[in-house]
């Protein structure tokens, strides 16, 4: 994709996220099938790893930052989450910093939906695409200078595995006992 096409793209997705601001009203809108929700995802999927960058990622975190378990509902149907995996091999600190809250978001919304006590629905599903694995590897790297990587992680592997154990080879038990230590407030 030339530069222009990567401005233009950037540019329409810092529009799509000053519309989603401050205005809950147009999430319905947003998330509707051909919505503008439906195009971020799309583009997400046709790019490469290498141009995506945390402009794309704007309106997403918008919706997810603020929308109701529901609605991060349907944003797993639209393929949100395929989209977010991607963008978890990404060398750009922020662009995995975006997308591991994110997931955290969707994930929290999706479990809570089943019912306490109950697995994560899509807990078959992270596991056999791969994205559990990518979220252990970053949890457990110390490549990203940004904390909350780790934090939000950390969270969405906890989120997939709602009532659920843990498997024992994800050997969490050391740096499960040093990240807690470090008195995080995590949401």
């Amino acid at each position: 994709m030339n530069w222009n096409k990567q401005y233009l793209t950037r540019i329409g997705c810092e529009a799509a996220y000053a519309l989603l601001e401050e205005n809950k009203e147009s999430f319905l809108f947003a998330i509707e099938i051909g919505g503008i929700i439906d195009e971020v995802i799309s583009l997400l999927n046709k790019l490469s790893i290498e141009n995506i960058n945390y402009q794309h990622l704007l309106p997403l975190f918008r919706i997810t930052n603020f929308s109701n378990f529901e609605q991060r509902k349907i944003l797993v149907e639209k393929g949100i989450l395929k989209g977010l995996s991607k963008t978890f091999s990404s060398e750009n600190d922020l662009v995995v910093s975006f997308s591991v809250f994110m997931a955290s978001r969707i994930l929290n919304g999706i479990g809570q939906l089943k019912g306490e006590g109950k697995q994560n629905p899509l807990f078959q599903e992270l596991e056999s695409d791969g994205t559990l694995t990518k979220l252990v590897e970053i949890f457990l790297t110390d490549k990203f200078d940004d904390i909350f990587v780790k934090v939000y992680s950390a969270c969405s592997i906890g989120r997939i595995f709602k009532a659920t154990q843990l498997p024992v080879e994800f050997g969490f038990q050391k740096p499960t006992h040093q990240f807690l230590q470090k008195n995080f407030f995590i949401r």
